[in-house]
């Protein structure tokens, strides 16, 4: 199975991608205004894709300590996604047997030189071209720039100075913004080593599979990226979009843009009937109607719940005809 997410959602208050002390990750957007002129966002605030997938991994690993025979390797289990040591000489199957995380997320090796692609994709968590918020403020995500403190209860008469300015003021950057990003997840090739043209044993392709979708319901408010400890975002969900299909997909529409829903209904509808497979939408919104639709090898779901979506995937997951390897003969 393949799936494809796309998910909307409104950051407040949030410090997800700083840069330095002052500074929040920002870049320029390209959009249509309402005149259907193109204009360009030079300063708009986002979280990097590097970012999000990283959060991704690490809601993976931590639900997958929770799972009975689950690996994941020293350095996965310490959430530090890194490259594998050089000088091991385990084959590809032999390292993702042992690692879930490196199985889902891919792995370099320089010498002797190995790699493997991640699985799963993630694009830029982006805002909204918003006409109306960029009138009102000149840009699509507001920030500001606060000062800080740290507290010390007290500093003796002779302290050496670095204690001194632990009391020092320092500044910190947050913006508010409708945010979006979107994904692909192959759950086809979970488990499965291309170098060796094989497959893991059988009871852990499943449970990795699971938990790669399930790792992906912790990141619906926004909780994917930097300053979470203290700056956790003001969030609210809007939107949830999950396609599935039995053959690879492309990455949905992006929700930055007006009509997305509508844009992936037709996109997923046609890959259907091109590909010649069944193709299932799952969404959920609280900002319009979703009207239920089902065609030739097209269905368009409507859930009752954000996190809905995803437990239709991992149901569709459960099915026998799903819970085995898909490439017969490898």
């Amino acid at each position: 199975m393949y799936i494809g997410v796309a998910i909307k959602l409104v950051l407040n208050m949030h410090d997800l991608n700083n840069e330095r002390a002052e500074e929040i990750r920002r870049i320029p957007l390209i959009y249509r205004d309402e005149k259907g002129e193109w204009r360009v966002f030079e300063e708009a605030v986002a979280v990097s894709g590097v970012m999000v997938k990283h959060w991704h991994f690490a809601y993976m690993v931590t639900l997958g300590t929770k799972e009975e025979g689950v690996k994941f390797c020293a350095y996965c289990n310490r959430l530090e996604a890194i490259r594998v040591l050089s000088g091991t000489t385990v084959d590809e199957l032999g390292l993702i047997k042992e690692c879930a995380g490196e199985d889902v997320h891919g792995f370099l090796r320089a010498t002797p030189p190995l790699r493997r692609e991640s699985l799963a994709r993630f694009s830029w968590m982006v805002p909204l071209l918003n006409e109306e918020v960029v009138k009102t403020f000149g840009l699509p995500t507001p920030f500001r720039v606060l000062q800080h403190s740290r507290n010390v209860r007290e500093i003796p008469e002779n302290a050496r100075e670095e204690v001194r300015q632990a009391q020092m003021p320092y500044p910190r950057s947050y913006a508010n913004g409708i945010y979006g990003f979107t994904s692909t997840l192959d759950l086809d090739h979970v488990g499965y080593s291309f170098t060796n043209a094989k497959y893991i044993d059988d009871d852990q392709i499943l449970v990795r599979r699971k938990i790669a979708v399930q790792a992906y319901v912790p990141m619906l408010t926004g909780a994917v990226g930097a300053s979470l400890a203290r700056a956790l975002p003001v969030s609210d969900v809007l939107e949830v979009l999950v396609a599935t299909s039995d053959k690879p997909i492309p990455a949905p529409v992006h929700p930055i843009y007006p009509d997305y829903i509508n844009e992936n209904v037709n996109l997923y509808e046609g890959i259907g009937k091109v590909m010649g497979t069944d193709v299932t939408i799952y969404a959920w919104s609280k900002e319009r109607k979703v009207e239920e639709k089902t065609d030739e090898r097209f269905k368009l779901v409507r859930v009752g719940r954000p996190a809905d979506a995803f437990a239709c995937v991992i149901k569709k997951l459960n099915e026998p005809s799903k819970a085995t390897k898909p490439m017969k003969g490898k």
